[in-house]
């Protein structure tokens, strides 16, 4: 068959660039209850309507990977990613409603 078999060696894929995945947070666990803690006080502090919360929670996660081409390394590189989130509950009369708030800041 014409279309099974490894690739022609100049169909492989050549320089693998730099996508600017990798962003470390040095963030202690007090730092990140504290900030988990300001998550959830800043929620609550939007609207009178929001009485209560589920809890808030701070992840940081750190990846590595390696790219393979025929037994061959063709890059390797790490990528992160980190996120603040508070559930929120909010209420009006004998009406409830939860994840009505969505607060995003972005990390440069």
């Amino acid at each position: 068959m014409d279309c099974a078999g490894l690739p022609d060696a100049d169909a492989l894929a050549g320089n693998i660039p730099d996508l600017d995945l990798d962003h470390p947070w040095a963030l202690a666990p007090d730092e990140a209850i504290q900030l988990a803690l300001a998550c959830e006080a800043a929620g609550l502090a939007v609207d009178a309507r929001v009485t209560n919360s589920e809890g808030a929670s701070v992840t940081s996660q750190a990846r590595s990977a390696r790219a393979w081409q025929l037994a061959r390394l063709l890059a390797g590189f790490g990528s992160t990613s980190h996120s603040v989130s508070c559930v929120l509950l909010a209420e009006e009369g004998e009406d409830m409603q939860r994840d009505l708030l969505v607060f995003h800041r972005a990390c440069t």
